[in-house]
């Protein structure tokens, strides 16, 4: 039976993935329908207000907001979550969120509000940026289902009949930081919202752990002036409390490293600049003494960085000599923000330096984990698909996997092209282009990520269905890789990026690209010829792949030692010959 399965699974036919949709007659509603820059990049909430009986049972909110969202009831915010849903290539798949209200919820009158910022959905650039990407107006689609104790049920869902205004955040982009204005607060500005077009993606529902604030650090060294060391690289943002004058403004550059002495500053040359976040302060009066103004608490919703280093303008600490009447920051904070899957291993040994080598690369772990697996936290924020197998082995035995594979899978399988073919980045939000750009735009190492997670699931849990329910992507990407087949050797991608030799690094300077690229399409292929039920010219072709690669290259390089040991790539008696090597 299981025999007849895979054979039916390598036919040439579209595996379909249902997704219930529990949104009933819900719409999209925003601020507008324009795809354009109507809102110039600033944040905007939709509201509903209802009444609740008493009683309430249970109270679930199926909700998404694009690009990101914060949910509100009653003026708190509903989660801990950060930047929901998951990121995703919107036209092919749109995640939403399936929130619990039953606590948050009182008899009498209540407020949803749902914050809509950017996120990959809607980046326009204007200071710091990796790519531009619009798939559209900012929207938001909720269905909040009521139960009450005797069975029935009350349904709110959005529609015309909700309201939107500006929110606070003036600004904002994953890339670029984030503006806010705390004298726009409480502003009561509504207005009838936008019923929209619904977005292109099939609505799924998230998979994977929703990203949270997982570690806060508080300032381990005044550098210089309004420098401050955090003590740890993170991604995420800095949490502020300050006070000050109403309409006074601070401005906060985060970076890993620091310009030489003696003047003194964040660097983000090699991080991507500019990012910096701005505070505009509200001025209340504190309640309990009113000769001062209020502490305000602020960190950023829909933005985020990487650093160790906190710049602030345009303030004092507590403490510090303010003739210029300044706003006084009263505490700073690091937080760390990552994907909140839950820890299942760890390590420890009698050697300290040891045991911080594994708490470095467990925080650079986290830190890019975010809704995908990141290549890092500032410049790009991108999906580049080779660390996912190639850190797999870590990843699984250290962290539960299970849920982000599974969507992984959904944005690799997304991002596949017509011809079988896949980019190195998924979700696919930049497109490389120039005669520079084919290397980047495809390569085998990043592309049989395809391939090597469902074995990678399949090995670690015991489960074989993400190899049942990917086979044929798997194959067309197999298949597409042989149709660029040169006698068995494959002449294409990064090699053996970014390996240490003369010169700038970058390209391969030791281990030669079709080596590399060779090895990997032959790796791919043997694992699907392994398959039961895999016909047999998959293992015809894996053996001549073999047979080329033994015939064409001669190791030289540690890269290519390792290579060719780990997959195999030598002949009858040339395994010693290699380790010797």
């Amino acid at each position: 039976m299981r025999r007849l399965l895979f054979v039916f699974l390598f036919l040439p036919a579209v595996a379909v993935m249902w997704a219930q949709n529990p949104f009933g007659d819900a719409r999209w509603i925003g601020a507008t329908a324009d795809k354009g820059d109507s809102l110039a990049g600033r944040s905007v909430w939709v509201s509903r207000a209802f009444e609740c009986r008493k009683n309430i049972r249970e109270a679930r909110l199926y909700v998404s907001g694009l690009g990101s969202y914060e949910c509100w009831v009653n003026g708190r915010k509903a989660n801990d979550d950060l930047m929901a849903p998951a990121w995703s290539d919107y036209d092919k798949t749109v995640f939403y969120n399936d929130l619990d209200l039953t606590d948050q919820l009182r008899k009498g009158h209540n407020e949803l509000r749902i914050l809509l910022g950017n996120g990959f959905y809607h980046e326009e650039g204007k200071r710091y940026h990796k790519l531009k990407k619009n798939y559209g107006a900012l929207t938001a689609l909720a269905r909040l289902v009521i139960t009450y104790g005797n069975g029935k049920q009350q349904v709110i869902v959005s529609d015309e009949n909700w309201r939107w205004q500006p929110s606070a955040i003036t600004y904002n982009s994953i890339y670029g930081g984030e503006d806010f204005d705390a004298r726009q607060i409480t502003r009561d500005e509504f207005r009838p919202v936008v019923v929209q077009p619904s977005p292109k993606g099939i609505l799924r529902p998230q998979l994977s752990a929703p990203i949270r604030i997982m570690n806060r650090y508080p300032v381990v060294q005044r550098v210089d002036g309004m420098v401050f060391d955090m003590g740890q690289n993170v991604a995420g943002f800095p949490e502020i409390a300050i006070t000050g004058q109403r309409g006074q403004q601070v401005k906060i550059w985060l970076g890993e490293t620091l310009t030489d002495a003696p003047d003194v500053h964040v660097n983000q040359r090699q991080t991507g600049r500019p990012y910096f976040l701005t505070y505009t302060l509200a001025g209340h009066r504190d309640e309990k003494n009113p000769s001062r103004t209020a502490l305000e608490t602020w960190h950023p919703s829909f933005t985020y960085y990487g650093y160790r280093f906190v710049e602030i303008e345009g303030a004092v600490m507590e403490g510090d000599p303010n003739p210029e009447n300044l706003p006084v920051v009263h505490r700073l904070t690091s937080c760390l923000i990552s994907n909140s899957a839950p820890t299942i291993g760890s390590f420890e040994c009698s050697s300290q330096r040891m045991n911080d080598t594994y708490h470095i690369i467990d925080r650079a772990i986290r830190s890019n984990w975010q809704h995908v697996w990141t290549d890092c936290p500032h410049r790009e924020k991108l999906g580049w698909l080779e660390q996912d197998w190639l850190n797999g082995p870590g990843l699984v035995d250290n962290y539960d996997c299970r849920a982000m594979i599974e969507q992984t899978m959904l944005n690799i399988v997304d991002a596949q092209h017509d011809n079988g073919s896949l980019p190195e980045i998924a979700p696919e939000y930049i497109t490389f282009e120039g005669s520079w750009a084919p290397p980047f735009q495809e390569s085998p190492e990043w592309g049989g990520a395809i391939v090597d997670l469902p074995f990678l699931y399949a090995d670690r849990y015991g489960d074989s269905t993400l190899i049942h329910q990917y086979a044929v992507p798997m194959r067309r990407y197999v298949d597409y890789l042989a149709s660029r087949d040169s006698s068995g050797i494959l002449r294409m991608g990064l090699g053996d990026w970014y390996d240490h030799g003369p010169g700038r690094a970058g390209f391969a300077k030791n281990t030669p690209m079709p080596l590399v690229a060779t090895a990997h399409y032959y790796r791919w292929t043997k694992m699907l010829a392994s398959l039961p039920g895999a016909d047999a010219m998959l293992a015809a072709r894996a053996g001549s792949i073999r047979r080329s690669f033994i015939r064409t290259f001669h190791p030289a390089s540690q890269a290519a030692y390792a290579i060719a040991l780990d997959m195999g790539l030598y002949p009858e008696g040339g395994k010693q010959q290699l380790v010797d090597s």
